[in-house]
């Protein structure tokens, strides 16, 4: 049964980060982002994301500047050196050499790229209810945009092994969010697409602005956010990889079913 207006809790902004984690699991986002003080630390593919998309970030400004090659492709050792360096934050000495050999062999290419890692606030809202607008939040890796009136591409930067397929990234909220920030950034385009760049195979997985269904999905989670009182665990393949698993009942007897021989679906 739908919640009162008064039994709802809106939250101040929402991402697309926030969105997917409550898809995956309600009680995740719970203990990610509405429990203060609750949040997990970063934990290694957290720490391994953060450093790559920060040297990436480095060697596309470096690009757009022109002072490592405008269309450098797998950069030198000593760029790629210099720009982790820029990028480390006390990460530790495995996380930092995956980074690297994750960026030297991946095939990036920062050819007609206009924005770097390009902040989205202010240019989005989800209004889950009538009146009920929440701003959101979140930064695009990667947009290429080689004319006001031209085709537009949103490339994000993927480092871990779990892969979408073309019908999954269609309805991925997180490329409808950027797909609609990058139609507010160049309302003129002819058409605006996303790109799921995953570095570890080098697949691409690109999604059009037509074809996405990404966005209805957004605001059926955020409206089931605002009034989720319960915000159960929901036990799945990426349970052992939620920095919170340690904590979650649900996945403790999850783990101590398995051990009895039982399928448990983790």
């Amino acid at each position: 049964m739908p919640r009162t207006s008064s039994e709802r809790t809106t939250p101040k902004h929402l991402s697309a980060t926030g969105l997917k984690t409550y898809q995956n699991c309600p009680q995740a986002y719970k203990l990610n982002y509405a429990d203060p003080g609750a949040k997990a630390p970063p934990d290694r593919p957290l720490l391994l994301g953060g450093l790559v998309h920060r040297a990436l970030e480095w060697l596309g400004r470096a690009a757009i500047a022109q002072t490592a090659g405008p269309n450098h492709i797998n950069p030198s050792p000593d760029i790629l050196s210099y720009a982790i360096g820029q990028a480390q934050r006390g990460e530790p000495a495995d996380v930092i050499e995956e980074a690297r050999g994750l960026i030297s062999e991946a095939e990036v290419n920062f050819a007609g790229t206009c924005l770097i890692e390009k902040n989205i606030e202010g240019l989005l809202d989800l209004d889950p209810f009538p009146g009920v607008q929440i701003p959101v939040k979140g930064f695009m890796d990667r947009v290429i945009a080689p004319a006001l009136d031209g085709l537009v591409e949103v490339i994000d930067y993927k480092t871990g092994s779990w892969e979408l397929d073309q019908g999954e990234a269609a309805d991925d909220v997180q490329l409808a969010l950027y797909m609609a920030a990058a139609r507010q950034l160049y309302p003129r385009a002819a058409g605006v697409s996303a790109t799921l760049h995953y570095l570890r195979s080098g697949r691409k997985v690109t999604v059009s602005e037509d074809d996405s269904t990404g966005w209805d999905r957004a605001i059926g989670l955020a409206r089931a956010i605002c009034e989720d009182q319960d915000w159960q665990a929901n036990l799945s393949p990426l349970c052992p990889f939620c920095p919170h698993r340690l904590r979650c009942l649900a996945y403790a007897a999850a783990i101590k079913t398995d051990e009895r021989g039982d399928a448990v679906g983790v």
